[in-house]
């Protein structure tokens, strides 16, 4: 159990013996900077050191790659299982937005947020679908623009799939698929988005628009922006303000335009599923909220059915549509849609009486001293299809309708989702440079071997050592006969 002796501490160790062989000096060569540099170290050695020989020669080079995978900084030669001679690649650092995994990263957090836009427009496009309102206000078409959001919202988890595969795999038969569907989905998101911000905001009247004629209290052929806004509030209320500019007929344009008819209709359909045959109590209170939050009553201004009076009908669609503006009439009754604007036959300036009721109509009004206050002796409505309080409230001369309002809360429905759907445009567009980029690269297989170029063979005759190899051969007791 006693140590060694000194004489045994004298003896030289053997060269042979498995832990010299694990810490025994080795030559390996490093290509950087456009030079290949031979390099002794030993089996402990790691990338640091390696990093750091080569700084103290002057050759920039920020990491290693062996076999063409990285060499982390805690492994050893002897974890890589390098032999004498072999060669390292020394690279600089990473630098560019294009190269092959970035791509990958980029096209995923792009898929990310095509989740999103999908599940997006699935409500959207669901949500017009359901919407009547929005067809009976702005067309029968919007049953189409509807359907179309709805079907792309469904076949994006498709494309975000096939990207995927795409981008893991570099399959850029994949990648290009992808790349025509998000050309495709841009071109029609931009065509509807388009028609949801023209359709989704107040209309400019004058010469080129739904009014038709340049209007008298505009300064050009058509209405700047404020002053349509002025045209509409004004023509709003019970008595034209004497100050303003804007003239009968001005005001007899704006109400006898097609947007202004569809509204009508939209807010007829909202009346009669609130009210009519029994009534639905949560449509009405929203209706009586829209209201009071409006400060308004009916639609048109009170007492003032003489001056909106029209004969005209109601442009009603078949039914499902591809184009135009036909009107869905479903919802709103035949007595409503004989013609555009109906007055009292009792009293001019007031409007119909709801004659869905024998008893008691939600709004009618009696002359001065009429004791017998049934339904056979009313003029008529002083408001236009009005519900809930505001039909008790006095009539002024600045009492307006609800036609402004009303239109600025449908414009709500649609102006919003025409700039987010120009915003998912944008991430469409961002996934196309990405596919292109993804497939401009090359695959591993079709350029030079990885292992060619990391590890490339060493050739005795190119390093000139050509007599280290005879020597070694005569050591191992080759001779002649074995060349």
């Amino acid at each position: 159990g006693a140590g060694p002796t000194a004489e045994q501490r004298k003896l030289p160790q053997s060269r042979n013996s498995p832990r010299h062989a694990a810490n025994a000096a080795m030559r390996l060569y490093v290509e950087a900077a456009g030079r290949t540099v031979p390099l002794d170290v030993s089996r402990t050695t790691d990338a640091a050191s390696v990093l750091r020989k080569l700084k103290r020669r002057r050759i920039r080079c920020d990491r290693l790659c062996v076999r063409g995978r990285p060499w982390d900084a805690q492994e050893t030669i002897k974890h890589l299982n390098l032999q004498p001679n072999d060669t390292i690649q020394g690279l600089g650092r990473l630098r560019g937005g294009c190269l092959e995994h970035q791509l990958k990263l980029y096209m995923r957090c792009v898929h990310l947020f095509k989740v999103l836009i999908a599940f997006y427009m699935f409500c959207v496009g669901a949500g017009i679908l359901s919407d009547q309102s929005i067809h009976r206000a702005y067309g029968s078409v919007y049953i189409f623009y509807g359907l179309v959001v709805f079907i792309l919202s469904l076949l994006k988890p498709c494309n975000i799939a096939l990207g995927h595969y795409g981008s893991s795999r570099h399959n850029k038969c994949a990648l290009l698929i992808i790349l025509l569907f998000d050309g495709f989905a841009i071109f029609v998101q931009l065509i509807i988005a388009g028609f949801f911000l023209a359709d989704g905001q107040y209309e400019l009247y004058g010469e080129n628009s739904i009014t038709g004629r340049r209007m008298d209290g505009c300064k050009g052929a058509t209405c700047t922006e404020e002053e349509s806004r002025k045209l509409r509030s004004d023509c709003n209320r019970v008595q034209v303000p004497e100050e303003s500019k804007y003239s009968k007929r001005d005001c007899d344009a704006y109400w006898a335009s097609d947007r202004t008819a569809g509204m009508r209709l939209a807010w007829l359909a909202e009346y009669s599923q609130a009210i009519r045959y029994g009534g639905d109590e949560g449509k009405k209170m929203a209706l009586d909220d829209l209201q009071g939050k409006g400060m308004c009553c009916g639609f048109a201004p009170p007492d003032s059915c003489d001056r909106i009076e029209n004969d005209d009908k109601y442009p009603c669609s078949g039914g499902f549509e591809f184009s135009g503006r036909d009107l869905s009439c479903e919802g709103v009754g035949r007595d409503m849609l004989k013609q555009r604007v109906k007055c009292s036959p009792k009293l001019a300036n007031w409007y119909p009486l709801d004659k869905t009721f024998s008893d008691e109509a939600p709004c009618q009004a009696f002359a001065d001293g009429e004791t017998a206050a049934v339904i056979q002796n009313s003029l008529g409505c002083r408001t236009d299809w009005g519900t809930g309080l505001c039909n008790t409230w006095e009539v002024t001369p600045d009492s307006t309708g609800c036609a402004v309002y009303f239109e600025g809360l449908m414009n709500g429905k649609l102006y919003p989702n025409g700039w987010m759907l120009l915003a998912t445009v944008g991430v469409e567009g961002m996934t196309i440079i990405i596919a292109c980029f993804y497939c401009w690269k090359r695959k591993d297989h079709d350029v030079l071997s990885t292992a060619y170029i990391y590890e490339e063979p060493w050739d005795p005759v190119k390093e000139g050592k050509l007599h280290v190899g005879l020597q070694e051969a005569e050591a191992m007791g080759g001779g002649d006969d074995d060349f």
